[in-house]
């Protein structure tokens, strides 16, 4: 079976356990983690026309790493090719790869979602991850943005400010 598809599959699953356990919409969830990576296989040239047609512009360390914004392009073909309307879902998908300060509960459970699907493969922190996501929301999404930019650092790349401000504000314990 497709990898993305199992992914995906994956990521609803645990969406929808997670927005279950925390009292969030869990038809949200569903189509969050349905949606989330539609935009995921594009080519670097299939992302940067869609870049410009939805006037999505790239900051520093996306000018370099332009598959981080497959979130940003999803976001778009949610709403224009799959009629998504509510803001929280849309964010949701925008920001499930860097974070971002201010995260909604439900942009939180996405996060957590993708980071511990079954299907993921080991990674450094993946245990910390899973067995916080149940227990508390913001000590998961620490640990999950903990681990991305980790393995950011340990590729050599450069961390995005999304993800370096998200870890710092919730560390300073405003997540809540």
């Amino acid at each position: 079976m497709d990898r993305r598809y199992v992914h995906t599959v994956g990521v609803m699953e645990a969406a929808v356990k997670l927005a279950a356990r925390y009292g969030e919409d869990t038809d949200k969830a569903r189509i969050t983690g349905l949606l989330h990576d539609c935009a995921k296989n594009f080519s670097d040239e299939t992302m940067a026309e869609y870049l410009v047609r939805y006037n999505i512009p790239l900051d520093d360390v996306t000018k370099h790493q332009i598959n981080l914004m497959h979130s940003f392009v999803g976001a778009e073909i949610a709403r224009e090719r799959f009629g998504v309307t509510d803001i929280d879902m849309l964010d949701a998908i925008r920001y499930h790869t860097t974070g971002r300060v201010c995260m909604s509960r439900l942009e939180k459970i996405l996060y957590v979602a993708d980071c511990i699907e079954g299907s993921r493969e080991y990674y450094g922190g993946l245990e910390k991850i899973r067995e916080a996501a149940f227990v508390d929301l913001d000590a998961a999404m620490t640990a999950g943005l903990i681990a991305a930019i980790d393995y950011t650092v340990a590729k050599g790349r450069p961390v995005h400010p999304l993800s370096e401000r998200a870890l710092n504000y919730i560390r300073n314990g405003e997540g809540q």
